[in-house]
């Protein structure tokens, strides 16, 4: 049985905790924190939840989860899964930051996910990583670490560039 076939005044916890999960993660993602509890009931936290997804989307806000809204909201949370998963190593880069004026492979291959091609760290790489780390939520260095190098493969992967 499907969620939007579901009376929510019956049992349907589960139906509801994967809801809330789905609500919650989006919500965390935009703003860093939410509301909406994951307690498997339909209550006024949910509710609102629901509400300002359906809002945010362009969808008829009403508060109650429909086939469009279950499956707006589903795809909204698989393209936030897969935006978050864990980048592929790649053999070499091992350098955990890098700095203006560090050259080499690993600079190199920053700068063509970066849309730059040069094997240099210059100030347009600089300008290009803190655009990321701005956008990523991450702490505006210019530099190249771990957390910064995660957030490039994303938007790389995503087909974004700066």
């Amino acid at each position: 049985m499907n969620f939007w076939e579901n009376d929510v005044t019956a049992d349907s916890r589960p139906y509801v905790m994967e809801l809330q999960s789905y609500l919650r993660a989006l919500e965390r993602e935009k703003t860093g924190t939410t509301a909406v509890p994951q307690d498997g009931f339909y209550g006024t936290a949910t509710t609102a939840g629901v509400l300002q997804f359906q809002q945010s989307t362009g969808l008829p806000a009403t508060g109650t989860v429909d086939r469009v809204t279950w499956e707006a909201l589903f795809a909204a949370y698989e393209a936030l899964r897969r935006g978050q998963a864990p980048p592929l190593y790649i053999r070499g880069l091992r350098q955990p930051t890098l700095i203006p004026g560090d050259q080499g492979d690993a600079v190199l291959f920053l700068n063509i996910m970066l849309g730059l091609g040069d094997a240099a760290y210059t100030a347009a790489t600089q300008e290009a990583v803190r655009a990321v780390q701005q956008s990523a939520f991450l702490p505006v260095t210019g530099n190249t670490d771990k957390a910064t190098w995660d957030a490039v493969v994303r938007l790389y992967n995503q087909g974004g560039t700066t």
